[in-house]
């Protein structure tokens, strides 16, 4: 990942914006990032998408290519492909990116993300979070859905780490802080407590209301390329420091420890690049 640096950031207001529609938003973020890259489409030979869950009828579009087409650029990218791995996606997306980069099969490199959940129908996202990706035969019959899931981990990781209610409410907060300085965020203007995070129902013990996701619509654009032509190109370039991962499990009940996921074998497996780059 030495040979592999960001140039760009693009990224829309995150919230309920029925008014917006998923094709436009992807477009609209993709322009942001050029700009702020100092690029336009025509410098793009590659496309890396990730899939949206929304909706079957958006996600055939990114499929089929048509963001491709809409940033007229149809017969000049070479490339354009979809990385999904849960929550792992904007990692794996960035490291498949990276990849490409250094190998030399790619120059300049456009990631891109929508998702319209906070407009989708709420029937729709219900059935998305309790069946996808949760095993048919031995989980779902037992009423498992990512509520459950989410509660499982935290009630270990409280078990065995001895953590309170008042120190994982504290995970939240330090959270929103870090929105209400992030103009696009959902609850940018909106202050939040552990008491009022305490306060708020129960949806799935150890977890209140407030400290499950909120469903948003949102959009977000990142441009990579390579140290030499982010210096010939006068760009300010932020290098990746590190990364690392592993795949854990499938199914929760396949988990062998619940309360760190393979925290400490992605630790091992951690790969730290050396040295500053010029304008990071």
């Amino acid at each position: 990942m030495d040979n592999a640096v960001f140039v760009g950031i693009g990224e829309l207001p995150a919230g309920r914006y029925p008014q917006r529609c998923f094709m436009g938003d992807l477009v609209a973020v993709a322009h942001l990032a050029l700009d702020d890259a100092g690029l336009t489409p025509k410098d793009v030979d590659t496309v890396v998408l990730i899939p949206c869950l929304h909706s079957f009828i958006d996600q055939a579009d990114l499929v089929f290519s048509r963001v491709v087409e809409e940033l007229g650029l149809s017969k000049q990218v070479k490339s354009q492909f979809m990385v999904h791995s849960g929550g792992s996606t904007s990692d794996n997306a960035v490291r498949a990116a990276g990849s490409l980069l250094c190998a030399g099969e790619a120059d300049t490199v456009l990631i891109l993300q929508a998702e319209r959940w906070g407009s989708a129908p709420v029937e729709a996202m219900i059935d998305t979070l309790s069946f996808n990706g949760i095993p048919l035969e031995w989980e779902i019959p037992a009423g498992q859905n990512f509520n459950a899931i989410g509660a499982l981990i935290t009630a270990r990781y409280m078990y065995e780490t001895g953590s309170t209610p008042e120190e994982m409410a504290g995970i939240c907060v330090a959270l929103r802080r870090w929105a209400n300085l992030n103009p696009n965020a959902m609850y940018r203007d909106k202050p939040l407590t552990v008491e009022q995070i305490l306060a708020s129902k129960m949806v799935c013990e150890p977890l209140h209301a407030m400290e499950c996701p909120m469903m948003a619509d949102g959009a977000v654009g990142l441009v990579m390329t390579t140290p030499d032509r982010a210096a010939r190109r006068g760009q300010d370039a932020v290098r990746i420091a590190g990364t690392g991962g592993c795949v854990s499990h499938y199914s929760l009940g396949q988990e062998t420890d619940l309360a760190r996921l393979g925290a400490a074998l992605r630790l091992s497996m951690l790969r730290v690049g050396v040295g500053p780059m010029p304008g990071a």
